[in-house]
């Protein structure tokens, strides 16, 4: 097995986390990910960082049913947006899909905060 690029911690944290807030954060990697596609090391490590973000919202047992099979379907168009070549259109929806929930997440963050 590979490992992790993020911390036990971190880990445990994300299974916390609700799936808008999993997928915000998943689409923070992604949008590094399109940053750095002229570059080799640093597309390949956020490339990384996204994909086992992706992997541990697939493990969290809460998703299982008809959100994994949605989840299914982003980390299918990732791979292939990430492959062999970087398919820049692909990967761009997937960075305004994820940061739709990202704006989910701070709005109502905000409606809860005093």
């Amino acid at each position: 097995m590979t490992p992790s690029l993020h911390s036990p911690a971190i880990v445990a944290r994300w299974q916390q986390m609700s799936l808008p807030e999993q997928l915000g954060n998943l689409g923070s990697e992604i949008h590094r990910t399109l940053l750095a596609q002229n570059q080799k090391e640093r597309f390949t490590l956020a490339r990384t960082r996204a994909a086992e973000l992706l992997a541990l919202t697939l493990a969290d047992t809460r998703w299982h049913g008809a959100p994994e099979k949605e989840l299914r379907l982003l980390q299918q168009q990732f791979e292939k947006a990430t492959g062999d070549s970087i398919d820049v259109p692909e990967l761009e929806a997937l960075d305004k899909y994820c940061f739709q929930f990202g704006v989910l997440v701070a709005i109502q963050k905000k409606q809860t905060t005093p």
